[in-house]
């Protein structure tokens, strides 16, 4: 399985990977803008993304890479429920993150 983290926060980007490297191939971005960028020549099964970043926020990334053809899952990432909007995603997994619910939201439920 490969995994694209987008968070602009390293610590929170690196923290996933973590979570995740023993499991899945994790690539980690900064912004929306790399997660467009590289969606347009690396293909992925799950995104994980965080809503509150500078620039283009995580629903607009989503919005855009969907547009340009994405057929994966994004579950966003972030410690604020009230700004996601559950039809834009497949799933929320909210800050601090549990490893468990992790796992469970990429790999049971994937």
């Amino acid at each position: 399985m490969r995994i694209l983290v987008v968070d602009d926060l390293r610590t929170n980007a690196k923290l996933l990977e973590h979570m995740l490297k023993n499991k899945a191939t994790v690539l980690t971005v900064l912004s929306g803008q790399e997660a467009i960028d590289i969606c347009g020549s690396t293909e992925f099964d799950v995104i994980l993304m965080d809503i509150m970043m500078p620039g283009m926020d995580g629903m607009e990334t989503a919005i855009r890479i969907k547009e340009n053809g994405f057929k994966g899952r994004v579950i966003f990432v972030t410690a604020y429920r009230e700004f996601a909007d559950p039809s834009m995603s497949d799933g929320i997994i909210l800050k601090p993150v549990d490893q468990e619910v992790l796992m469970r939201k990429v790999f049971i439920n994937g």
